[in-house]
């Protein structure tokens, strides 16, 4: 297959520039979910899709120190219409311990948030780091 690339040296897939860079989500500390209802659609927290892409990876690193073991499920939203649109979700996730998760979310050019509905244990601290990479 040729490859193809703009002017400004990005590589064209399928006719669409993915010049975009992974987005990062740290949160430090966790103590509380985001819980079980929906995210509102103009929450900030929104990862705009960059031109139409088919597929968001999400890469989901739960780690925690000391104490007993903390299990998170994550559940992916897609919101369609920006900030005034529609949001639905998809089936979550569950993480145990210090582990690692990747979610792949068939986006179809729809905007993706990442909802921690629940987290358990009761460890000294717990983090988690989701890392959105688009194709």
């Amino acid at each position: 297959m040729l490859e193809q690339i703009d002017s400004n040296g990005n590589k064209l897939v399928r006719g669409i520039v993915r010049p975009d860079a992974a987005v990062t989500t740290h949160r430090t500390n966790v103590a509380a979910a985001d819980g079980t209802a929906a995210p509102a659609v103009d929450n900030a927290a929104w990862l705009v899709n960059p031109g139409g892409a088919n597929t968001c990876l999400l890469f989901c690193y739960l780690t925690f120190t000391n104490g007993t073991s903390p299990s998170a499920v994550i559940r992916p939203h897609l919101r369609a219409g920006g900030a005034t649109g529609k949001v639905g979700g998809i089936e979550p996730v569950t993480i145990v311990g210090s582990a690692q998760r990747v979610i792949a979310v068939q986006a179809c050019g729809l905007d993706v948030l990442c909802w921690l509905e629940s987290i358990a244990g009761t460890p000294d601290a717990t983090d988690l780091d989701i890392t959105a990479v688009w194709l």
